[in-house]
C-alpha cells in the first residue's frame, strides 16, 4: 500500500510538473499555432515544419553536447577531488563548509549540468537559419581579393563556424571555472601565502582544459582574419592599408602564438611550477596588444597623411565588389556634353527636376 502511494503521489507531481511547464510556455504556443496556421494558409506548411524541426534539432545537439561536456568535467573534477589534499584555507572553502555546498554536489552538478544545457539549447536554437544557410551553400563563382576564397563561404560558412567556435569556448570555458569551484571548496586548490597549491590530479584537469580554451585561439584568429575581408574600414568596407601591410601578418602570427601557450600550458601539468602557463598567457596578451598598436600607428603615421593614395587600390576592390554584388559591372558609360542651350520655359517645363537638384547635390 506504501509503494502504491508512493507511485500516485509521483505520477500527481509529474502531472503538475507537466502542467506548469505549459502554463509556462503559453504564449509560446500561441504564437506557434498561430504561424502555423498562417504558413498553412499560404501554402508553406513545409517551410513551418522545416524550421521548427530545424530549431529543435540545434537545441537538442547544442544542449545535449553542453549538458554532457559540464557533467562529464564537474562530475570528473568531483571524483579527483575524493583523494586526500589539502591546499591553504580560503574564504570560499569556509563558505562552502558553512552552507554545506560539498554534500549537495552531487545534487548541484547534474542541476549545474541540466541548466547549461537548456541555456546553450535555447542559444543553438537560435542559430537555426545558419545552419541551413551553411547546410546549402553553394559558391558565387568568384573569389574575394585578399585570401583568394569563394564569396559564399563568406556569406554561407563563416557565420556559421565563427559560431560554433564561441559556443565551444564558452562550454570549456564553463568547465574550467566550475572544475576549479570544486577544486577550491574541496581544498585541492588555493593560495598560501605567495605560492599556488595545486592536488596533481586538479593540476591535470584544470590546465588541460585552460590549453584547450588557449589553443583554439588559432581558430579565433583565423575567423578574425577572414572576418576583416566584411569587416568597416576607415573609407571604404574590407581591410585596409593598415590591416594588409600590418594587422593581418600580426593575426597570422598569433594563431601559432596559441598553439605554442598552449603547449606551454601542457608543459607545466608535469612540473610544479605555473611558470611556463603564466608565460603563455602573457604571449598572448602582448601580441595582442601589440598587434592592435603596431597597426593604429601605421594608420596615423603612415595612412592619415596620404589616406587617398594609400587606400586607393582597395577602394578599387570595394568599388568592384559592389558593382558585382548588384549586377552592374555591364554598365555602359557614355560621354554626355552639355550645350548650354536652356531656356527660361524649359526650366519652367522641368521645374520638379530643378527642385531636386539641391537633393542630388
Amino acid at each position: 500500500m506504501a509503494n502504491a502511494f508512493k507511485i500516485k503521489n509521483l505520477g500527481w507531481w509529474v502531472v503538475a510538473g507537466v502542467v506548469l511547464i505549459l502554463v509556462m510556455s503559453i504564449n509560446t504556443i500561441i504564437v506557434l499555432v498561430t504561424d502555423w496556421f498562417w504558413f498553412k494558409e499560404v501554402a508553406l506548411a513545409s517551410v513551418f515544419v522545416k524550421t521548427i524541426l530545424t530549431k529543435v534539432q540545434c537545441f537538442l545537439i547544442a544542449g545535449a553536447g553542453a549538458g554532457l561536456a559540464v557533467y562529464l568535467n564537474l562530475a570528473l573534477a568531483q571524483r579527483i577531488s575524493q583523494t586526500p589534499y589539502v591546499s591553504a584555507s580560503i574564504s570560499l572553502t569556509q563558505f562552502a563548509q558553512t552552507f554545506a555546498v560539498i554534500p549537495l554536489l552531487r545534487l548541484i552538478i547534474p542541476l549545474a549540468a541540466l541548466f547549461i544545457a537548456f541555456i546553450m539549447g535555447s542559444w543553438g536554437s537560435g542559430l537555426w537559419e545558419l545552419l541551413l544557410k551553411f547546410r546549402n551553400a553553394v559558391p558565387f563563382g568568384s573569389s574575394d581579393q585578399l585570401f583568394g576564397k569563394d564569396i559564399g563561404f563568406y556569406v554561407f560558412s563563416l557565420p556559421f563556424y565563427r559560431l560554433l567556435y564561441y559556443g565551444i569556448a564558452a562550454v570549456v570555458g564553463l568547465c574550467l571555472a566550475g572544475s576549479l569551484f570544486i577544486y577550491i571548496i574541496r581544498q585541492q586548490c588555493g593560495v598560501d601565502g605567495r605560492r599556488i597549491s595545486v592536488s596533481p590530479g586538479a593540476r591535470a584537469h584544470l590546465l588541460t582544459l585552460l590549453g584547450l580554451l588557449v589553443g583554439s585561439g588559432y581558430f579565433y584568429y583565423q575567423f578574425k582574419m577572414f572576418g576583416m575581408v566584411l569587416g568597416g574600414g576607415h573609407i571604404v568596407n574590407g581591410a585596409g592599408y593598415a590591416d594588409i601591410t600590418c594587422y593581418i601578418p600580426v593575426i597570422k602570427l598569433m594563431r601559432y602564438v596559441s598553439l605554442a601557450a598552449a603547449a606551454l600550458i601542457f608543459c607545466n601539468i608535469w612540473m610544479r611550477t605555473f611558470k611556463f602557463a603564466i608565460a603563455g598567457i602573457v604571449f598572448i596578451i602582448a601580441g595582442d596588444v601589440l598587434g592592435k598598436g603596431a597597426s593604429q600607428i601605421v594608420q596615423k603615421f603612415i595612412v592619415a597623411p596620404n589616406e587617398v593614395v594609400k587606400e586607393t587600390p582597395y577602394i578599387k576592390w570595394s568599388i568592384k565588389n559592389t558593382r558585382s554584388a548588384y549586377g552592374l559591372e555591364k554598365i555602359e558609360a557614355r560621354q554626355f556634353t552639355p550645350s548650354g542651350n536652356l531656356s527660361n520655359e524649359l526650366l519652367k517645363k522641368n521645374d520638379l527636376t530643378i527642385k531636386n537638384i539641391r537633393l542630388w547635390d
